[in-house]
C-alpha cells in the first residue's frame, strides 16, 4: 500500500533527528530574528500620536525605550508584557482625580477606567438593585467629576384608618322640605393599609399604599327628608319655601314705655316694624351664621318677616320677633318652638 506524503514526512523526520533538530534551530533563529526586527509603532495618549521605531519586542520594553513611565492606576493597551510588532497602536490611558459621594462619605480616586460603572466596580463600591448612582452608569469618566450614590431602602408598615361613615336620604314627598329624621345611625368603619416607605441615604422620599383591607366596613346614616316645598296658609295664600326649620321663637319691642319714642335702627339700618294682618314685612332678628340678613321669611303664629336684624342673645337655632309694645298680640307673646319658612 503507497503511504501518503504526511506519513512519507513523519517516517523521514523519525529516521533522520539529526535533520529535524537542525531545522528546528533554524525556526527559533527566525523568529528572534524576527523579533528583533525593526517596527514602527505608534503610542497614542489622550489626543497625541506618537510613531517610535524600535528593535524592542514588548509593550514595557518600547515604554522603557522611550522613557514613558506609568503610575499606579494608569492603563496601558495592549498590556505591558505583550509582544508587538510593526504598525501597532500602543494607547496609554492616564489615570484622573474624582470624588465619590457614598454612605454619608467623599471619597477621592484615582481611576482610568472608561465609565461610571466600570469605575465603582473597580474600586469595589456595592451596588444594590434600587441604588441611584449620578451620573449614569454609562457617562464617561472625566477630571474632576463627582459621582454620587445614592442607596435606596424600603420599608412597609401597616396602619389602621376610619372609613367615615356616608348619608343616606330618604326622601319623603309628602313631608316638608327641612323636616328630617333619623331611621338609621351611621356608624364609622376601619381598614388597614399596607405602605411601602421609601428611603433614599436614610431620608424619607415617598409613600405607596400597596395594599388595603376592610376590618370592619361602615354603616351609612339614614335619614328620612321632606321634599315638599309648598305650604297652603290658613288665610288661602300658598308659599313656596327653600326649607323649613323648627326653631325657637322669642321676642323684643321697642322702649316707647319708658321713652315715649320708639327704640334705634335694625342692624341693617332699618326702623324695626310689626305688620300684623298678613302683611309684609315685619322685622326679626337672626343669628347670620344660620339665616342671613335679607332673607325672606313666613314664621308660623307671626306671619310674614324679613330677617333684618341681630341681637346678643340671638345665637344659633333662635329667632327673636319684633313687636309693638303693650299691644294686645305683645302682652299675649310666650317663648315656643314654631316653624320658620325660608321663602323662594
Amino acid at each position: 500500500m503507497n503511504k501518503s506524503f504526511k506519513d512519507k514526512m513523519i517516517s523521514f523526520f523519525s529516521n533522520n533527528p539529526a535533520i529535524t533538530l537542525t531545522c528546528m534551530l533554524l525556526l527559533v533563529v527566525s523568529l528572534v530574528i524576527a523579533g528583533a526586527s525593526q517596527k514602527e509603532v505608534f503610542i497614542i495618549e489622550g489626543n497625541k500620536s506618537t510613531a517610535a521605531v524600535t528593535f524592542k519586542s514588548t509593550v514595557g520594553e518600547l515604554l522603557d525605550q522611550n522613557q514613558i513611565q506609568l503610575d499606579l492606576k494608569d492603563k496601558v493597551f495592549p498590556g505591558i508584557d505583550s509582544m508587538i510588532k510593526d504598525g501597532d497602536r500602543v494607547i496609554i490611558k492616564r489615570a484622573v482625580p474624582i470624588t465619590v459621594i457614598t454612605d454619608g462619605e467623599e471619597i477621592q480616586f484615582i481611576t482610568a477606567e472608561e465609565n461610571v460603572e466600570d469605575m465603582l466596580f473597580a474600586e469595589g463600591i456595592a451596588l444594590d438593585e434600587k441604588d441611584k448612582v449620578y451620573p449614569e452608569m454609562d457617562t464617561a469618566i472625566s477630571k474632576g467629576m463627582e459621582v454620587k450614590v445614592v442607596r435606596v431602602t424600603e420599608k412597609e408598615i401597616t396602619e389602621k384608618e376610619i372609613i367615615a361613615y356616608t348619608k343616606e336620604i330618604q326622601p319623603k314627598p309628602d313631608w316638608e322640605a327641612g323636616e328630617e329624621k333619623e331611621l338609621r345611625q351611621g356608624e364609622n368603619g376601619e381598614k388597614e393599609k399596607t405602605i411601602k416607605i421609601t428611603y433614599e441615604d436614610g431620608v424619607e422620599k415617598s409613600r405607596e399604599v400597596i395594599d388595603e383591607k376592610i376590618i370592619k366596613p361602615a354603616v351609612s346614616l339614614l335619614i328620612a327628608a321632606g321634599t315638599l316645598d309648598t305650604k297652603v296658609l290658613s288665610r288661602g295664600d300658598t308659599i313656596r319655601f327653600e326649607k323649613m326649620m323648627v326653631m325657637k321663637a322669642t321676642s323684643y319691642t321697642d322702649d316707647i314705655a319708658n321713652t315715649g319714642k320708639i327704640g334705634g335702627n335694625t342692624a341693617t339700618g332699618t326702623k324695626p316694624r310689626r305688620i300684623s294682618g298678613g302683611g309684609k314685612w315685619s322685622t326679626v332678628a337672626v343669628d347670620p351664621k344660620v339665616i342671613p340678613l335679607g332673607t325672606e321669611l313666613y314664621i308660623e303664629g307671626y306671619g310674614y318677616a324679613i330677617a333684618e336684624d341681630t341681637g346678643g342673645a340671638v345665637k344659633g337655632n333662635i329667632i327673636d320677633l319684633f313687636f309693638t309694645q303693650n299691644t294686645e298680640e305683645y302682652l299675649a307673646w310666650s317663648t315656643h318652638k314654631t316653624k320658620v319658612y325660608i321663602l323662594k
